[in-house]
């Protein structure tokens, strides 16, 4: 039996929702941390781990945290901070974020110093800096990177595509803002059902995801944050692939991934070994959590 709570907490002064996904089976099982991609919401994520709870008997409870000010903060939080909506918050601030959540939140549910961090996306990224921080701290971390965005983003399919319209968006908060200001006024209900047709069949936590993303200060955090990728996320630093390189590291590719093409995959394997780059043989998309959760958690579950 397994159940999923959300909450929220003040993280290095910002409120920060995060769920809970944990079995009522198995109190001692290991802890597992799962960082999303942009656009952040950690809803998106539900159905996910859910399914790795059904399918190992390894895990007791799973950590997901939504990216700060990616998620429409409750009208009680707004009274009590009503700074921090106006905040935008680049790539950097999301890893220290992320760190500091570990610090807060994970590290006291630890009955020793192993935790695995699954990172989507952006959240692959994120995991890899967080994983050499937390290695410097004492802990043994094992990182599963899913369709992990690690290099050269501006110049895959998907970033030429969506460049210039992230690059608007970063660039003119205050006109974003104003164009979707109506949103702040329509009822939980009527976003669900204006973004359902865009995920027609994916589970019902996912439409409150995409429900939420509808909210004009998330689409401009979503906008800034993924600009400071396309600019910052290049060519694969040495840092990052020495911490690619100690071990304890498994990447996820796509084989029709416009964010992650599969050459990336050929020349990760030059850098971590052929033995820890798996291609993916199912059809799985990047956004796999919208109706392929199952799919990928059965991958996921044997690298845990």
């Amino acid at each position: 039996m397994s159940r999923t709570i959300c909450e929220w907490a003040k993280i290095g002064g910002r409120w920060t929702r995060y769920s809970v996904t944990e079995t009522l089976d198995n109190p001692k099982g290991e802890v597992l941390f799962v960082i999303p991609g942009n656009p952040g919401n950690d809803l998106f994520y539900t159905r996910f781990c859910e399914y790795l709870l059904v399918k190992s008997d390894k895990i007791s409870r799973i950590f997901t945290i939504a990216h700060l000010n990616h998620i429409p903060l409750p009208a009680g939080l707004k009274r009590l901070d009503p700074v921090q909506e106006k905040e935008r918050y680049k790539l950097s601030q999301q890893v220290d974020h992320s760190y500091d959540f570990f610090g807060q939140i994970i590290a006291e549910q630890l009955s020793g110093k192993k935790v695995t961090v699954i990172g989507h996306s952006i959240g692959a990224y994120i995991g890899t800096v967080l994983k050499g921080r937390l290695e410097r701290d004492g802990y043994k971390v094992n990182l599963i990177g899913l369709f992990p965005t690690l290099v050269d983003m501006a110049s895959t399919p998907a970033g030429h595509k969506m460049g210039r319209l992230i690059s608007f968006v970063s660039g003119h908060p205050k006109l974003v803002r104003f164009a979707t200001w109506i949103f702040k006024w329509f009822p939980i209900e009527v976003s669900r059902f204006l973004v359902r047709p865009w995920v027609r069949g994916a589970p019902e936590e996912v439409v409150q995801a995409a429900a939420e993303l509808l909210d004009s200060s998330v689409i401009t955090n979503v906008g800034y944050m993924a600009d400071d990728e396309l600019t910052n996320i290049n060519e694969l630093n040495p840092k990052l692939e020495a911490e690619l390189s100690k071990g304890n590291v498994h990447l996820y590719y796509g084989t029709t991934d416009p964010w992650v093409p599969l050459i990336y995959a050929h020349e990760m394997s030059k850098i971590i070994g052929a033995d820890r780059v798996i291609i993916d043989d199912t059809g799985a998309e990047h956004a796999f959590v919208v109706r392929q959760s199952e799919v990928i958690a059965s991958k996921v579950e044997v690298l845990i």
